[in-house]
């Protein structure tokens, strides 16, 4: 294993393929070739589509099909795959639409591809045939940068001399002559020397003024486009507005990187590792639920915040192989949810599993178990949890509800842990199952045998100092409904604290299912609190799991102010919310979620010069979080600074895309600075992606009106 002081938690069944004696296929069936020709064309690596025309059964290429969406899935917790139904929503799309008046079917057209590979544009603009200019569509989009794409690009497409499908036009290959019958049989030559300037000036002649010497500076077709559409006129010269270079040569990298852009948002190594271990280990890719054992308890630590401890138990997980090691990564993600079933916290986790060809053996018939903890604010809760192996598609769950009392001063009790192993640990650092320096080791089944000793755990707060001198601590445990063992000892013999811990030998009791209670009594030996649960005692059980657990910060780490925070922020507590936030903050101000999170809770009280000062020192950082920029650009917007909100909206649409919240900003700011082209522009996309806006439109009316 790769961590050996870490044990590991989980059951392995090694499932062998069925088809490693399956009947070759020598021909690519056609439903096969349909997907890898016609649905998958544009978005396949060339590895993965090496990959896919090696396999030889059906099987496998259904497998392989499973692989490919899921490598691509946002949300792999989930049942749907939204990458996949997005994708086939455009294919059915450009069927519809762009097969109309041409023999190809839609999906083969440039205009389908196009469509299909970057989704639907900010905004496009269709140009009728007419005397001075050929049918030509202007698209305009917002690209991802970091995958090789440009902040801001026109796509264009025309019919060539005015017949026939549309073409995708390049302003290198083609040139702003082919877009106007007037024009379209001179050549068009692309270098700015030979036009007797600079690209600078050629820059400033196209973008700086337009005027009516500059437009015959950029020959009669530039001249014609400019009078049809200022934006078509800059698109026939380069498909990257605003730039400092207008070359084509930029434009046509840019369509070459339109081409390959699918390809760069997968990891496709998993392709040749399918094509290595299909023969060895078949991996069941249809999604199967399959049982577990778990508990879940809640301490206090000793700060007093309340932790929830569980550790669940899944059976019969298989793995798969690679070049003699054996491997499965398993995904924990948890959910906490309030009465009104408000995400109050949610998490997701990774537990890489590794073993070589010897370790296996021992391992594959030994139960493994995963352990976690997290802080939680006092309330009543739904608590769910998902564990999926992400190798196979197994998955498992429970739900369970949580009570942390909110009454303080009042005598409360723990539920009761029965633990297996209990071992100090002097660690600073917190784990699951780990109260102060007591390390617990839970028996998810409540099974042990005469050789074992029982660990009893619980913790008492809010007694009154005359139950904790002269009250007592009375352990029980009950046979079919009668007395088999009691214990009693004085609160006060217990190491001060909230914790109480108490062993027992099994080694007497006779092979029985026991209810064990501890009780709190008073000085009269009067029940004041007690907790049981039940445990059986057999001849033997099964092997005890190896255990696979996280290490987290000691008390005081400011990760547990901003938990503990965005709980508050999520249940509605602002102000709370805002004193842990910035705890954290203050203790790590260079750590971006606490920034962001913190951020986010003073822009709700409108404290935009603090936004400013919280988020400014990560302007122009590598972000994880690109939403900096969308609150960044509220608080500049708050204080009237409109250039810069646009400047920080703009950075945040070429990130993540445009949502209409952040269009209609963008439209306020550029209608406070008069540019109302602009915002005219910013709110009929917003009204393209959420038409029920009445607002909105009431506004470009107003725009309308005044024209």
């Amino acid at each position: 294993m790769r961590n050996k002081t870490m044990p590991l938690i989980l059951l392995f069944s090694i499932t062998f393929p069925s088809f490693i004696h399956a009947k070759k296929v020598s021909k690519l069936p056609e439903e096969y070739k349909k997907w890898l020709d016609q649905d998958v064309v544009y978005i396949i690596t060339p590895k993965e589509e090496k990959t896919f025309k090696k396999l030889e059964t059906d099987k496998q290429r259904d497998l392989f099909i499973e692989e490919f969406w899921r490598q691509r899935d946002p949300t792999p917790g989930t049942a749907q795959n939204e990458f996949k139904d997005e994708h086939y929503r455009r294919i059915e799309y450009v069927n519809k639409r762009f097969e109309r008046g041409t023999a190809k079917p839609g999906w083969k057209t440039e205009r389908g591809r196009i469509y299909i590979i970057l989704g639907e544009p900010i905004y496009r603009q269709q140009f009728s045939a007419g005397q001075d200019i050929y049918p030509i569509e202007l698209w305009f989009y917002h690209g991802n940068v970091s995958q090789g794409l440009e902040s801001f690009f026109y796509v264009v497409f025309f019919k060539r001399y005015g017949h026939g499908d549309f073409e995708l036009y390049s302003p290198l290959k083609d040139g702003p002559n082919q877009l106007c019958p007037a024009t379209s049989h001179q050549p068009w030559d692309p270098r700015p020397e030979l036009r007797g300037m600079t690209q600078r000036e050629m820059y400033e002649s196209f973008f700086g003024g337009g005027t009516s010497k500059d437009l015959a500076v950029g020959g009669p077709a530039y001249a014609i486009l400019y009078r049809a559409s200022i934006d078509l006129a800059q698109a026939s010269l380069s498909l990257i507005p605003g730039g400092s270079s207008i070359s084509p040569v930029e434009s046509d990298k840019l369509l070459g990187r339109i081409d390959t852009y699918p390809q760069k948002n997968v990891d496709d190594e998993y392709a040749y590792e399918f094509l290595e271990s299909k023969g060895v280990v078949e991996v069941n890719y249809s999604v199967n639920y399959i049982g577990n054992t778990s508990v879940v308890k809640v301490f206090q630590d000793e700060s007093e915040c309340y932790f929830v401890h569980y550790s669940i138990q899944p059976q019969n997980l298989s793995v798969n192989t690679y070049e003699d090691r054996f491997y499965s990564n398993i995904k924990i993600s948890g959910r906490v949810a309030d009465l009104e079933g408000r995400t109050v916290f949610q998490y997701d986790k990774e537990y890489p599993v590794e073993f070589s060809k010897e370790e296996i053996k021992q391992a594959k018939l030994i139960p493994m178990a995963i352990q976690d903890s997290f802080p939680l604010l006092p309330g009543k809760y739904r608590f769910s949890l998902l564990l999926q192996n992400t190798v196979s598609k197994e998955f498992t769950s429970f739900d369970t509800d949580i009570i942390l009392p909110e009454i303080e001063g009042m005598p409360q009790m723990s539920e009761l842990v029965l633990a297996f192993r209990e071992e100090k640990d002097q660690k600073s650092l917190k784990s699951s199952f780990k109260i102060g320096e007591i390390k617990l080791y839970p028996s998810l089944r409540k099974e042990f045998t005469p050789q074992d000793t029982i660990y009893l755990f619980f913790q008492l707060s809010g007694l009154p100092e005359e139950l904790s001198e002269e009250g007592w601590i009375k352990y029980t445990f009950f046979k079919e409904g009668k007395e088999q063992y009691v214990k009693k000892r004085k609160i006060k013999e217990y190491e001060a604290g909230m914790n109480f811990l108490e062993g027992f030998s099994l080694e007497e009791f006779p092979l029985a299912r026991y209810t064990i209670t501890a009780s709190v009594l008073d000085k009269n030996e009067r029940e004041v609190l007690s907790v049981e649960e039940s445990l059986s005692l057999l001849s033997r059980i099964h092997q005890r799991p190896w255990i696979q657990f996280k290490r987290y910060p000691a008390s005081g780490d400011p990760v547990y102010s901003f938990i503990l925070g965005t709980q508050l922020l999520n249940k509605g507590e602002i102000e709370k919310a805002e004193e842990e936030l910035r705890k954290a903050y203050e203790l790590e101000p260079e750590k971006e979620d606490f920034a962001i999170v913190y951020a986010r809770v003073l822009l709700s009280k409108e404290d935009h010069g603090e936004v400013k000062n919280v988020l400014n020192p990560f302007v122009d950082r590598m972000l994880s979080d690109y939403s900096l920029y969308e609150i960044l650009g509220e608080a500049h917007q708050g204080q009237g600074e409109y250039d810069e909100a646009i400047s920080c909206y703009q950075r945040y649409v070429s990130h993540e895309g445009a949502n209409f919240r952040v269009l209609n900003s963008i439209g306020e700011c550029y209608f406070q600075i008069g540019n109302h082209r602009e915002a005219l522009r910013a709110w009929e996309k917003s009204l393209e992606i959420n038409p029920d806006q009445p607002e909105i439109k009431k506004k470009i009316e107003g725009i309308k009106k005044n024209q």
